[in-house]
């Protein structure tokens, strides 16, 4: 009778069955699952059962429900983010040509439409958000706004009305309250 041969992984001295049968288990109380179907391979992040977020394999994480990944619970106050608002800071070292934007060109820019919607798909709650149409080139992204830019924006017009109201008073100033301002 020949020598029956074992053959076990060199870090866990598990087998080949007995590894993927614990990394089968683990998987699913973790609630990771590996797809690979028409849409590629993907790996879906299901800690209550259900599918919340996906890491697609070009490096993607997005939520399962359209535009919403939750955070923490209900009641705590960043507990969702919709998705596609999410901003990831950089160092300046990160960015080239580099250029302030003046006050005046921030008052040529146009702000964008304030709407309330529901959307079809997803949460069906109103919501208030920004018409894309109405909104400049400037703070348009990837077939949204990028509220970064948007916030930026609206800094500069705050900026632009501070300086106008700090004119506007030192024109005022030593005229007493019934002089004329020009």
């Amino acid at each position: 009778m020949a020598p029956r041969i074992r053959v076990t992984d060199a870090r866990t001295g598990l087998t080949e069955e007995e590894l993927k049968a614990l990394l089968e288990r683990t998987s699913i109380e973790l609630g990771v699952r590996r797809t690979v179907d028409e849409s590629g391979a993907r790996i879906g992040l299901a800690p209550a059962g259900e599918p919340i977020a996906e890491l697609t394999s070009d490096g993607v994480l997005k939520p399962i429900e359209p535009n919403v990944l939750r955070i923490g619970t209900s009641e705590s106050y960043v507990h969702e983010v919709v998705t596609a608002n999410v901003t990831i800071p950089s160092r300046k070292d990160d960015k080239e040509n580099v250029r302030e934007v003046s006050e005046d060109e921030a008052r040529q820019a146009p702000l964008p439409r304030v709407i309330k919607y529901r959307r079809k798909i997803g949460r069906q709650r109103e919501e208030m958000g920004f018409e894309l149409e109405t909104a400049p080139d400037v703070i348009k992204a990837e077939g949204g706004i990028d509220l970064k830019a948007l916030v930026a924006l609206l800094v500069l017009r705050v900026q632009a009305l501070e300086h106008e109201v700090a004119e506007l008073r030192n024109a005022v100033k030593g005229r007493g309250a019934g002089g004329n301002a020009p």
